[in-house]
């Protein structure tokens, strides 16, 4: 505090001791005892030690003795007084006065030391709440290294330790403190020691700036070097404490954000190397059991004997195409699957009469439909869709595969479309055993396969309602499967009408095992 600004306060201390001696004259006009006039000088003294502190009280407090002794003690105008009873009644006053200045002195430290701390409380928490707003290091540090340049009102430089154990800057390049040649040297030396060193401490008390580590949970990450816009603000402990305490929280921030997303990348690859087993299972399994059914018929055909009759060769060629239909169906799947995961599978859509796409899929699905019946009902004047034909074909046939699969060979299959406000709903029905109760939405993951009601219902890698999804998806539709009141499963797929869509793509759609 300058000594300007201390004689003001003394200034103060004697204008209220003459105000004071005022309102005693005016009291003793008045014909009131002198224990009146006492009390008002008692007030002044609070009065002062309220405003300008202990000093100035204390003055206070002896000057208003002076002056009561003086102004209204017998003999007035002397500092003498007549009576041995008014040493008495100065003492209590001087005594008085003194404790008074000294107890409201120790309540306004109290009080300020209680907004100090009320301060640095409010600026954790708001360095703490701002922290937890953010992620990753670099949006961490830079979230961390502006508010602490509002707090402390100068510059801020923030270091973490590098790959190779040595401080790199990453918040505060420009700072005079970085461009200061003994800074390197002075951080390295707090990043090494674990302790702060610089300005107001008792290592490099030269430096110009504060450096303070950066201690986490497991290792010192860094050091925060500040030099603030007021020179002795970190000369009392208990800033320098928040500092170090600022710190520590933004070191263990970045070690929270580095768990968490350590924690990402280890579910990321577990999810990765369960899926790779998942597909490696599938792949083994249903892909070498028709190559092996291919590869057994086509070795019988070829050393049967010679005079073995037509019906005999067409039921084993037969099964060699079928074979070679599933086999190539298993591997468009995959290779869909693997489009749509890197994003590289585009679509070219136009209106498409929906009619014309459900004729196709039951046209390549023939031979699977054989003996069941089918029950297509389409109105005449429904309105086009906005589709690429041959993916909504192959959702088609994914679901009649499905269908096939798990419903009992001569169960009918439905199939009907309408429209609904701007879109058109096709909806595949079957009556088979239907879904499992609660699992509706997880048919639609990579690799889950339901329990088969046909010999080989097993077979297949299970990707082709996830391939169903992903497709109608990038058209802007919908695909939700549930059971019917009367048995049995059905899949509705909406689709926008032509009139009011445009071409999409698949640019950003892919598949993942928790969509």
């Amino acid at each position: 505090m300058s000594r300007t600004s201390q004689l003001g306060k003394y200034l103060i201390a004697i204008a209220i001791v003459a105000i004071c001696t005022l309102l005693g004259c005016g009291t003793h006009k008045l014909g009131l005892a002198n224990a009146n006039v006492i009390m008002i000088f008692l007030v002044g003294v609070v009065l002062v030690a309220a405003l300008c502190g202990h000093g100035p009280a204390t003055a206070t407090a002896i000057l208003g003795v002076l002056v009561f002794d003086f102004f209204f003690v017998d003999p007035m105008f002397s500092f003498a007084p007549s009576d041995t009873q008014y040493f008495v009644d100065l003492g209590v006053m001087l005594g008085t006065g003194l404790l008074i200045s000294e107890l409201t002195s120790r309540l306004q430290t109290q009080l300020c030391i209680a907004r100090q701390q009320e301060h640095r409380t409010a600026q954790l928490y708001i360095l703490t709440r701002r922290l937890n707003d953010l992620a990753g290091t670099d949006g961490l540090v830079r979230g961390a290294g502006e508010q602490l340049q509002e707090t402390v009102a100068g510059e801020v430089v923030i270091y973490l330790r590098g790959i190779d154990g040595a401080p790199n800057i990453v918040f505060g390049e420009t700072t005079s403190i970085a461009r200061e040649p003994t800074t390197a040297a002075e951080v390295a030396w707090v990043l090494d020691k674990h302790r702060a060193a610089g300005r107001e401490t008792s290592k490099l008390t030269d430096a110009g700036s504060l450096f303070v580590p950066m201690i986490g949970s497991r290792h010192t990450l860094g050091v925060l070097a500040v030099r603030s816009g007021e020179g002795d603000q970190f000369l009392d402990a208990d800033e320098r404490r928040t500092l170090e305490t600022s710190a520590n929280l933004i070191a263990l921030s970045i070690e929270r954000d580095q768990s968490r997303s350590e924690a990402q990348q280890a579910q990321v690859q577990v999810q990765t190397e369960q899926l790779r087993n998942a597909l490696l299972s599938s792949v083994s399994h249903d892909l070498r059991t028709p190559l092996a059914t291919i590869a057994v018929t086509a070795s019988s055909l070829l050393d049967g004997e010679a005079e073995q009759n037509w019906h005999a060769k067409r039921e084993v060629i037969e099964t060699v195409v079928d074979e070679s239909h599933r086999l190539a169906h298993q591997v468009d799947n995959l290779l869909d699957m693997a489009r749509l995961d890197v994003g590289q599978f585009k679509l070219d859509c136009d209106g498409q009469v929906v009619e014309e796409m459900v004729g196709v899929s039951l046209g390549q699905m023939r031979q699977e439909l054989r003996g069941r019946p089918v029950v297509v009902q389409i109105p005449s004047d429904l309105p086009l869709v906005w589709a690429a034909s041959e993916l909504i074909e192959r959702v088609l046939v994914n679901l009649l595969e499905n269908a096939i699969r798990y419903t009992p060979p001569a169960s009918p299959i439905e199939i009907t479309a309408a429209k609904q406000d701007e879109c058109v709903e096709i909806r595949l029905a079957d009556h088979g055993p239907g879904l499992p109760p609660g699992r509706e939405s997880q048919i639609f993951e990579k690799f889950f396969r339901g329990k088969s009601v046909v010999a080989d219902g097993q077979r297949g890698v299970g990707l082709g309602l996830a391939i169903c999804r992903s497709i109608v998806q990038a058209h802007g539709g919908e695909i939700t499967a549930a059971n019917r009141l009367q048995g049995g499963a059905e899949f509705l797929i909406t689709l926008p009408c032509a009139a009011l869509s445009q071409e999409v793509t698949l640019d950003e759609i892919s598949i993942s095992a928790d969509s």
